[in-house]
């Protein structure tokens, strides 16, 4: 019989936002305003925020509030965001799915989400495709 896990939903539904903020905020980090992403941006960050502390975890609920303290200057204007805020939001995207796994790890059951670190591999991606083009 596996484990119990009282926070399987919590890491399903983190999971999916924490992959959906680190897509977006590289979408915008490429120099186009879309003020409707930029409002699902927060949205995942606002969502995240208020489930991790439903379950008492503070230490998420204290990167989602940052990542949308990040995201509060641009969001009347839909971004760009600048190269330096996407890394920063990108790094706690990361710290998020350090802490989502850890939690995962403490119950002893399989992860949410295998690969969690989707923000560092789309950063990779992003910075590879933008230096072929730029070489284009």
């Amino acid at each position: 019989m596996p484990p119990s896990d009282p926070y399987r939903y919590f890491r399903i539904e983190a999971a999916e936002l924490l992959e959906q903020l680190g897509r977006g905020v590289l979408e915008l980090s490429r120099g186009v305003a879309n003020v409707a992403e930029m409002a699902a941006l927060f949205r995942y960050a606002h969502t995240l925020k208020g489930a991790a502390r439903v379950v008492k975890q503070l230490p998420m609920a204290d990167h989602a509030h940052a990542i949308e303290d990040l995201l509060t200057p641009h969001r009347a204007s839909g971004g760009p965001l600048p190269r330096e805020v996407a890394d920063t939001i990108l790094l706690r995207v990361d710290s998020l799915g350090e802490l989502l796994r850890a939690l995962g790890e403490a119950l002893g059951v399989p992860s949410a989400a295998p690969g969690l670190r989707a923000a560092s591999g789309l950063r990779a991606a992003s910075a590879a495709g933008g230096a072929s083009a730029a070489g284009a």
